[in-house]
């Protein structure tokens, strides 16, 4: 549970930042950053400014260690002094995502390692598969500089709707729009050429002509926002289970509506459930990645999901 909401009552009046400095022991640092991103507020719900004088009822946001029991923990599938690996299943958000109080891998990361151990990059909710974790602030930087410079070649399995014989090469800009310009729908990355430069390499390995489906492996070439997902969905072929870019806007804005209702039932503690849309499985792994770190060379890979077994 990552985030959690406090009930404190101030009998004297007091500026918010001083609070939370002098009597909650924040830092001038982490108090600012608490009330920037309006995790204090008034119990009507309205946010705290750094200056506002407060006394009486307040509501305080903030992230929380909790510790789960090892049973609800991922384990590293394979580890050094300055950094795992992980195995992110699909339906597990990489970080936690606003102030939603349900699981991420960042839970699992911290219970292993500690404070200091962050992903060195992520995987969407839907996807499965690798995750690089660096244990020390000095790996992350070292290993976020071989990701940021395209040192860390990665390798996904992916199930396709439609036959692909041929390997392509899809060279197409992905643009993010301004976040909130289309409600739901702008988590949407698209193809424009006001986007940047990205490349995909995508490989077919088995046909499936019944189910009219093709198994292939991607490899991205470049780093942009749901990558793979889309160049997929651009050249005819979109991942089989994708709701975001394999379907109308309609279903897409849907679904997105669906993932929200259960996280907030995750997080207010209510009996759990999926709606059909939710519980989609989007049939993309992230399989492996490649790298040199501290003059060592490793090639390190996940085993593969359910269904890709069915192509063999």
């Amino acid at each position: 549970m990552p985030f959690i909401r406090e009930k404190h009552f101030i009998p004297t009046p007091i500026k918010s930042a001083q609070f939370l400095i002098r009597v909650l022991g924040f830092s001038p640092k982490f108090a600012q950053k608490t009330i920037d991103k309006a995790r204090f507020r008034l119990p009507n719900n309205t946010p705290i400014h750094k200056s506002q004088i407060i006394s009486g009822e307040v509501w305080l946001t903030r992230f929380v260690d909790t510790y789960y029991p090892p049973s609800e923990l991922l384990t590293p599938i394979f580890s050094t002094k300055d950094f795992a690996v992980f195995d992110k299943p699909s339906k597990l958000l990489t970080h936690p995502k606003g102030t939603f109080t349900h699981k991420s891998l960042v839970d699992s990361i911290r219970s292993c390692y500690g404070q200091d151990a962050q992903p060195i990059h992520r995987l969407d909710y839907e996807t499965s598969g690798i995750i690089l974790v660096a244990k020390t602030k000095q790996s992350e930087k070292a290993l976020k500089h071989l990701v940021a410079t395209h040192k860390v070649q990665k390798l996904y399995l992916a199930k396709i709707q439609g036959i692909l014989h041929d390997e392509i090469l899809v060279n197409a800009p992905i643009h993010t729009p301004h976040k909130h310009a289309r409600g739901h729908l702008s988590i949407r990355s698209c193809i424009s050429d006001l986007g940047k430069d990205s490349s995909t390499l995508l490989t077919p390995i088995h046909i499936d002509p019944k189910h009219n489906c093709t198994y292939i492996h991607a490899k991205p070439l470049t780093g942009r926002t749901h990558q793979i997902r889309l160049h997929c969905a651009h050249i005819g072929h979109p991942i089989c289970g994708d709701m975001l870019y394999g379907a109308s806007d309609e279903v897409a804005d849907m679904y997105l509506c669906a993932l929200k209702e259960q996280f907030l039932l995750e997080s207010s503690a209510q009996a759990k459930g999926s709606s059909d849309l939710a519980a989609q499985t989007l049939c993309l792994h992230a399989l492996s990645v490649r790298f040199s770190f501290q003059s060592i060379s490793y090639a390190l890979s996940t085993p593969t999901p359910i269904w890709w077994h069915s192509c063999h």
